[in-house]
């Protein structure tokens, strides 16, 4: 009988941290105001346009926790694993495809199934901070950083669609700030 309630207890355990795990860094930020969108920058700068296989930005999530790890905030499957360990793509709800950008040591492997609160990696350094951060965030020191882009992929095209979700669904901590963004002029 003991076993039985120590195992039931551990899967609810299981079910209340794969539930709460809606923020992809413990303790992470959103500045609302600024995107790690420096490759987008750079791009349009040198060739005044857009660039369709830079990924758009939709969120970028910041810690000051050099270690900090990256989870799942969905329950998927991964589809796609930067070269270089970089980016993860994964896709929940039958359609719907969620990136993780610019991280480090990414730790799954294409069609490795995933739940919430799943370890994915690891945060990477923000070379592209936000404008006056140390004050905003009452950080010292550097700052480490993903970036979180949403799709869906449609039934009759089988194409990748961008698709911005709300804030709201992510339950970080949010920061809003004007005049936060960086910009790269003359390039």
């Amino acid at each position: 009988m003991k076993i039985y309630y120590i195992l039931l207890f551990f899967c609810l355990s299981q079910q209340i941290f794969s539930q709460s795990c809606n923020c992809p860094i413990d303790g992470g930020k959103v500045v609302k105001g600024y995107k790690n969108n420096e490759a987008q920058q750079i791009y349009k700068g040198t060739f005044l346009k857009d660039n369709p296989d830079i990924t758009p930005v939709d969120l970028t999530i910041i810690t000051n926790n050099e270690s900090a790890v990256v989870r799942s905030i969905v329950n998927g499957k991964v589809v796609a694993v930067g070269s270089e360990l970089d980016y993860i793509a994964i896709i929940y709800d039958d359609n719907q495809v969620i990136i993780y950008d610019l991280m480090k040591d990414v730790v799954l492997k294409r069609n490795d199934i995933v739940e919430k609160g799943t370890i994915l990696g690891e945060v990477k350094l923000n070379s592209f901070a936000p404008k006056n951060y140390k004050k905003i965030l009452n950080y010292d020191g550097e700052i480490y950083s993903i970036n979180l882009s949403f799709y869906y992929i449609d039934s009759k095209t089988g194409d990748m669609i961008h698709n911005p979700i709300s804030i709201d669904t992510i339950t970080c901590e949010t920061i809003i700030c004007e005049n936060c963004q960086p910009k790269i002029y003359g390039m």
